[in-house]
C-alpha cells in the first residue's frame, strides 16, 4: 500500500470535483508514484524513498501543469464565445448596418 498523502493527495484536490473522487485520484496518484519511484530505485541503484518523493512531485508538477493549461484554454475559448454573442443595437457582426 502506497502512502497517497504526497503527490497523489494533493493532486487530487486539484482536480476533484467530490470527496470520492479526490479519495479514488489520491489513491491512484500515490500509487502511480509509488510504482514509478521503486521502479527509478532500481534501475538507478538509489534509495527508494527519495526517488517515490521525486516522482510524487512529478505527478503534481503534471498534473499541475495540465490543470492550469486547461483552464487557460477554457477561458479563452469563453472570451471569444461571449464576444460573438454580443450584439449591439443596429450593428451586425460584420460591423456594417442591419
Amino acid at each position: 500500500m502506497s502512502n497517497s498523502d504526497g503527490g497523489g493527495g494533493c493532486s487530487a484536490s486539484l482536480v476533484a470535483s467530490s470527496f470520492r473522487r479526490s479519495m479514488f485520484l489520491a489513491v491512484v496518484g500515490g500509487e502511480i508514484a509509488s510504482v514509478v519511484g521503486v521502479s527509478l530505485a532500481y534501475v538507478y541503484g538509489v534509495a527508494a524513498g527519495g526517488s517515490i518523493v521525486v516522482a510524487a512531485i512529478a505527478v503534481y508538477a503534471s498534473v499541475f501543469v495540465l490543470r492550469s493549461g486547461a483552464e487557460k484554454k477554457s477561458k479563452i475559448y469563453s472570451v471569444f464565445r461571449t464576444e460573438e454573442r454580443k450584439e449591439v443595437e443596429g450593428v451586425s457582426a460584420d460591423g456594417g448596418e442591419r
